[in-house]
């Protein structure tokens, strides 16, 4: 993992990554996430199961209030 991307001092990331992916693995998301974390920058993942790369709007509309509560927890939004 590049250390430059693995900061401290980086704004708050959230990482919505499906389980089935097959474009970009599942493992990448949650080794960053965890990288993020043990470096005491703020990062959550949401993991969307059976959820590929891309999601239909149906699944979008199911993850919208955790990504407006992340953002809220986080100052970007009141």
């Amino acid at each position: 993992m590049r250390s430059n991307y693995v900061r401290r001092d980086i704004p708050a990331v959230l990482t919505i990554h499906g389980d089935a992916d097959q474009t970009v693995p599942y493992e990448h998301g949650v080794e960053i996430t965890k990288a993020l974390v043990r470096t005491g920058a703020k990062a959550e993942m949401i993991s969307v199961p059976q959820g590929r790369h891309g999601f239909p709007k149906e699944k979008l509309d199911e993850i919208y209030p955790q990504i407006f509560a992340f953002l809220q927890r986080n100052g970007v939004i009141r």
